[in-house]
């Protein structure tokens, strides 16, 4: 593990860094003073650099956290100064929301009405909201092309706010001329509610079932040339096969991220082609590429020249529960047209670091990777991304409640010149914390240094009462509002302390691909052993190089406490061993079992890298 370097201070700055630790903002503490020795520069001269810095580089939002917490901290800059730092940043952030409305850069513009209305500004916004911007944007995409991505982002500002009945229709209309019957059945239930007429085409489409031979039309099966690979002196085709489907008339695909990585992974550095053949025919290798992708949720998006004969409905809700029967089609082991059916075995599974999969019991192997999953009426309910190969029938999908989150993201903006488009991975955003649901509540058990929350004042024991108003009561609901920002947001999250409660706004930053990497990185690593294991330990004394432990709290569930580890046992940690390539980060600990009489036992904890708990 590649350690990162500290600083060596002269004394003029080691006073500086005391200084600010003793105030509580060492995360202010990043400006360089050519200054006197002896001088130390006032709480109220470093705050207020901070903030000017901020406004320079554009940073609007940040600034407005940071002074929320000097508020809320009530020390430093003085009541009038920083009530002109406000007003100074209010200003430019409206010029910015300006700006970013005469670009027509509406996801910009959505975040900054967003902000306001989390913080309780609207007013700063007069005759702008979330809902008027968002179908804007939608005009936008229709406008470029992207009805698909259109009907979506209409679908999304109907949840924020009732649309005018010709709204409704022109969302109607786009659409039945989609076929898309999921967004159709989503948009005529809003209608219904307000009486207004129905279409008769678009009845006819909600009425038809989906002809399984129809659909089998509308997947492919990926193709990825690596190359020659010699085994035993040998050489052989070193060939990745996968599954994938047509979710929009121009001929955008989407399937695994982990299908066509090599094609992006700008670590590797071997032979890699992509291509698809359609179901009809299967001896033609058709050019694809990748257009963006999302590690995350495992996602990706190609782009092919040719007209597809089927479009899934991948827009729109879709419920699914434990035990609706489903179908999988895909190309398992290279042969195409695979149909496999079986039933949603369960929901909620935690295998990915955002959300959640669907467990499935349909027959899955090497090739379905990408594969969608269908219900009985045809409609796109996930896609597969992994089975267990040592238990038949324990496979699992990315639910469309997730793709459909992350799906208008994957689109360019502008599809209609391709030529010189680079593959882009897909943003996430977050605060920088990891939660668990205690028997206190939503708790905080760990705070990444300079990530939003850390910069925010919060820390490991305050418990998340609510974000924007609105109570959560589990981290999967969290998360869900987490992946629906596609910008930079300002969030007013609602905390409690020492049973004493406060409020701080939260600037969103850019999510790392792997938190728990960036927090190793940034921090000892002693401290991130509570969000990868569950095992909260303090050191028995105070010596730098005392190696000795004791265990002061166990999170139910969790590694720690599936190896019977309970609190107040003593350990000492020998060996930290971390696998880049496997994902992987394994510590051994000497402990004494106080349940066992304090006996000595040798023990090894194993995490994934890519944990569940952070937001």
């Amino acid at each position: 593990m590649k350690m990162s370097k500290l600083s060596i201070l002269n004394n003029n700055g080691f006073v500086v860094l005391l200084f600010c630790c003793i105030t509580g903002l060492f995360f202010s503490c990043n400006t360089v003073y050519d200054i006197a020795p002896g001088y130390i520069p006032p709480l109220e001269a470093v705050q207020k650099e901070d903030i000017e810095k901020m406004l320079a580089q554009g940073n609007y939002l940040d600034a407005v956290q940071y002074i929320n917490r000097i508020e809320r901290s009530r020390n430093g800059l003085l009541k009038e100064e920083l009530e002109k730092l406000r007003n100074q940043t209010i200003d430019m952030v409206k010029a910015d929301f300006q700006s970013s409305m005469d670009k027509k850069d509406y996801e910009k513009a959505i975040a900054y009405v967003d902000s306001a209305i989390n913080i309780g500004e609207p007013a700063l916004f007069p005759g702008w909201s979330v809902k008027k911007l968002l179908m804007m944007q939608a005009e936008l995409q229709e406008q470029q092309g992207n009805d698909s991505v259109a009907v979506l982002t209409a679908i999304k500002a109907m949840k924020h706010e009732t649309l005018t009945n010709s709204e409704y229709s022109h969302i109607l209309e786009l659409a039945t001329k989609l076929e898309n019957k999921t967004a159709i059945l989503t948009v005529i239930a809003e209608m219904e509610k307000r009486h207004m007429p129905i279409p008769e085409p678009a009845r006819v489409i909600t009425s038809k079932i989906t002809p399984i031979k129809k659909v089998i039309d509308g997947t492919v099966t990926i193709w990825v040339y690596k190359g020659i690979k010699f085994e035993n002196g040998v050489g052989m085709p070193n060939n990745i096969v996968g599954s994938g489907f047509f979710i929009d008339p121009r001929g955008f695909i989407l399937t695994n991220y982990h299908v066509i990585e090599s094609e992006v992974n700008p670590q590797y550095e071997g032979y890699s082609r992509l291509y698809i053949r359609l179901s009809d025919m299967p001896d033609q290798r058709i050019p694809a590429r990748v257009i963006s992708y999302d590690p995350v949720f495992d996602l990706a998006l190609l782009k092919t020249e040719i007209d597809p004969k089927y479009i899934f409905s991948s827009i729109g809700e879709t419920s699914i529960d434990p035990g609706d029967k489903i179908k999988v089609i895909g190309s398992p082991g290279g042969l195409e047209n695979t149909v496999t059916s079986g039933i949603v075995s369960a929901t909620g599974r935690r295998f990915l670091q955002l959300g959640d999969a669907m467990q499935i019991d349909a027959p899955v192997n090497p090739g379905n990777s990408g594969g969608p999953i269908i219900d009985e009426d045809g409609r796109l309910v996930g896609i597969v991304f992994a089975g267990i190969e040592q238990f038949e029938g324990l496979n699992f999908g990315v639910s469309i409640e997730w793709i459909n989150k992350v799906l208008p993201r994957m689109f360019p903006a502008n599809s209609k010149d391709l030529s010189e488009y680079i593959a882009t991975p897909i943003t996430h955003y977050w605060m920088g914390c990891a939660v668990e649901k205690t028997e206190k509540g939503m708790e905080i058990i760990y705070v990444v240094p300079g990530e939003p929350a850390y910069n925010a004042g919060l820390r490991g024991g305050d418990l998340i009462t609510g974000i924007n108003g609105k109570e959560f009561k589990t981290l999967r609901e969290i998360q869900s509002l987490m992946v629906s920002y596609e910008s930079k947001t300002l969030l007013a999250v609602s905390c409690t302390r020492d049973n004493e409660a406060y409020t701080a706004y939260i600037s969103l930053s850019p999510r790392p691909r792997v938190p728990v990497s960036l927090a190793l990185e940034r921090d000892s690593k002693v401290n991130v052993i509570y969000p990868l294991f569950g095992m909260k330990i303090d050191k028995v004394a105070d010596e730098v190089w005392n190696n000795h432990y004791v265990v002061r709290r166990i999170i139910p569930g969790s590694s720690a406490d599936e190896l019977g580890l309970s609190v107040n046992d003593p350990i000492s940690i020998r060996e930290w061993f971390i696998h880049e390539k496997l994902k992987v980060v394994m510590i051994q600990v000497m402990v004494k079992r106080r349940k066992l009489g304090f006996l000595e036992t040798f023990i090894q904890l194993l995490s994934f890298l890519e944990t569940t708990n952070f937001i």
